[in-house]
């Protein structure tokens, strides 16, 4: 009877097998396209099966590309969501087959884990007063994308040398990421436009134009550039190498560049308060040295601009650009605090700024903006004062993290880590008091990896403590 089951599953598996070849040679036929991504797709998959790691490595060398590695029109699907999609689904069937209940485990963890399930539900709860359902759904897919990124992180990443792996994927791909903000310099022509994207250069009031970037906005970029500058500071200070010592320091002037290159004045001053953290928390010889290179790395690059070309956005550093721009961000900050006694509680609905403009317009405001380019006033704004508390909450709890870490951490290592998202974190945490940075899955990265710093700590001091009791 054994024998009979196992001859009619292997028949079964033929079966299935031809089937299965079948239908997708039909597929190929009608749709070539289609066929070959579910056959790239299936291969992934495998792949991710066997080495776990290697979906979040390729997500996180991705994400810096944002709309230039799209893989469906319109960006609907791009290298980031499929790496991110296919490492989802390996993900949970390794824990449904091995009942594993790590999830939760890593959710109870830490209270940041707790605080950001909360920032999607109470996202979702003001959808009681939005008006375009349509652009709060879209809108709430982004910031569950980018939760859901975060649990994968904090989850799969459990030693160091898969972190530091991690960041070392983030810092090459950012570096080809600097590459297309120096071809925008020299030839301003937007990077987008080669995969299809229609992008007006951003002029200013002098005729300036300013970087875009894969982003496709100056001050997305300039973020970008934020992370990997004190991921190089990292790599300087943990490897001897000679070879390195020579290209870390190249890196640097272009991430350097690149934010100069867009005209971003919160970008600029995110990046100096990131690269000044790091060179004052951490401990090396000549520290003095170092600090008064890294001031004069930032204003030679300045003064570089002119000579890669004529049209750098210097004037918005100089204040030769005039200085609408922060009248109008202070009409903003006045137009969101009405929004705000409004809507007190639940806000005015994800993504809804723009929506209900008009009936909050001010005298020193002339132009229509998207959002009140401040990441804190604008969760208030849409998503509440409960939101707006709960967001602040996060951001307290990674930095108290981070913090732990360098106080009492006799790892140099990873006292170094907790050093370099430290300065990323408080850079960052400074541009986003600029811009809307909601969706943006590098704070999300920085959220996790004190989570995960905070971890390796612990669990050194576990093995410390169990080396001095034997």
């Amino acid at each position: 009877m054994n024998d009979a089951l196992l001859i009619s599953f292997k028949i079964l598996i033929v079966a299935a097998g031809l089937i299965t070849a079948l239908g997708y040679g039909l597929l190929f036929g009608a749709y070539p396209i289609i066929a070959i991504g579910l056959l790239v797709a299936a291969v992934f998959l495998l792949i991710f099966y066997y080495k776990e790691n290697w979906g979040i490595y390729l997500a996180l060398f991705a994400i810096p590309f944002d709309r230039l590695a799209i893989l469906a029109p319109g960006g609907a699907l791009t290298v980031a969501k499929f790496a991110i999609l296919t490492t989802i689904i390996v993900w949970s069937f390794r824990r449904i087959t091995t009942k594993d209940n790590e999830l939760f485990t890593s959710l109870f963890y830490n209270p940041l884990s707790i605080l950001g399930l909360l920032f999607l539900f109470l996202s979702f709860t003001s959808g009681v007063n939005a008006q375009d359902k349509v652009m709060w759904i879209g809108q709430q897919i982004r910031r569950t994308n980018i939760v859901v990124l975060y649990l994968l992180l904090i989850t799969i990443i459990k030693d160091k040398k898969v972190l530091i792996r991690g960041l070392w994927f983030i810092l090459i791909a950012d570096f080809f990421v600097s590459l297309t903000g120096i071809y925008e310099m020299v030839t301003q022509v937007p990077i987008l436009s080669f995969v299809g994207i229609e992008t007006d250069l951003n002029i200013t009031s002098m005729g300036e134009s300013r970087i875009l970037g894969p982003a496709g906005d100056p001050d997305f970029h300039a973020a970008t550039m934020i992370f990997p500058a004190t991921i190089v500071f990292f790599m300087m200070y943990r490897y001897k190498s000679k070879i390195l010592k020579i290209i870390l320091p190249f890196l640097l002037i272009l991430f350097t560049l690149n934010v100069f290159g867009t005209g971003s004045r919160g970008g600029l001053i995110g990046l100096f308060v990131s690269l000044m953290t790091f060179g004052y928390l951490i401990k090396f010889k000549r520290k003095k040295i170092v600090m008064v290179l890294i001031v004069l790395l930032i204003f030679i690059s300045l003064g570089s601009l002119p000579f890669l070309t004529g049209s750098a956005p210097t004037g918005r550093y100089t204040g030769e650009s005039g200085g609408k721009t922060i009248s109008y961000r202070f009409g903003w900050m006045e137009m969101g605090f009405k929004m705000i006694v409004d809507h007190p509680f639940a806000g005015i609905g994800t993504g809804h700024f723009l929506r209900v403009y008009n009936r909050y317009i001010v005298p020193t405001v002339t132009n229509t903006p998207n959002f009140p380019h401040n990441s804190f006033l604008q969760i208030w704004i849409e998503n509440g004062s409960p939101a707006f508390l709960n967001y602040i909450g996060i951001y307290l709890v990674a930095a108290f993290n981070l913090f732990k870490v360098i106080r009492f951490s006799t790892n140099d290592e990873i006292k170094g880590l907790a050093i370099a998202i430290m300065g990323a974190f408080l850079g960052l945490g400074f541009f986003a008091l600029t811009s809307n940075i909601l969706e943006s899955e590098n704070y999300w990265i920085l959220f996790a990896c004190s989570v995960i710093i905070l971890r390796l700590y612990k669990k050194e001091k576990e093995e410390g403590s169990v080396c001095e009791s034997v």
